[in-house]
């Protein structure tokens, strides 16, 4: 069994003739299930980042982030240990050992920054639009996985078009949907549920047995 389709052909090219299937992973989605979005924010578009320590993360695009927090021009929330960045439009939350204060902190924010291209089937991406908010990410075969059927942004390489993007009334409007938001979070919720992976794994032990 694999997490994701695009480990699955892998395997399936390395091991001729095993059968593997695909059983995507899962997240509690209850405590996002009880909240109907509605979205408040105005002014700078409030962007995301989260990993478990940012001194010692190969994972994070830190130069882009530093250009982010330079420009101004967003408002960017961290949340992890040892965060480097500093300046009026950046919130450092630290290491969050709540997870309804983590489920709020996602909801809180517009756009859920994702730097990694070698995660397998990465939880944090699935939160995030479990939360409804919009996924911007490097470009990976993890990610057009996960946002296969979400309105969803692929990072340009440079930071200055990317604020750029964010700073144009339309795309605003696209990312603060309260409309949307809700589509996002509905959908994610029905996909990556607990309860949709217990059945699909249900399902298969059945045809073992």
């Amino acid at each position: 069994v694999s997490p994701a389709d695009h480990l699955r052909e892998t395997f399936s090219n390395v091991f001729d003739g095993i059968e593997c299937i695909t059983i995507n992973n899962g997240t509690d989605t209850k405590d996002f299930a009880d909240k109907v979005f509605v979205s408040t924010n105005s002014g700078p578009v409030k962007c995301l980042i989260v990993d478990s320590n940012f001194s010692a993360s190969p994972k994070i695009d830190l130069p882009y982030l530093q250009a982010i927090a330079d420009s101004k021009v967003v408002e960017l929330v961290t949340v992890g240990l040892n965060s480097p960045f500093t300046g009026s439009n950046v919130s450092n939350l630290g290491y969050l050992n709540s997870r309804e204060e983590m489920i709020d902190v996602i909801r809180s924010c517009d756009v859920m920054l994702y730097f990694s291209r070698v995660d397998n089937y990465p939880l944090t991406l699935i939160e995030g639009l479990c939360g409804g908010i919009f996924v911007c990410a490097h470009d990976s075969p993890a990610y057009r996985e996960i946002t296969n059927g979400f309105d969803s942004m692929v990072l340009p390489s440079d930071p200055s078009g990317f604020m750029d993007t964010l700073q144009r009334p339309e795309v605003v409007q696209r990312i603060r949907s309260t409309e949307d938001k809700n589509r996002r979070m509905k959908r994610a919720i029905e996909k990556y549920s607990f309860e949709e992976v217990v059945e699909k794994y249900h399902n298969l032990y059945k045809t073992l047995i």
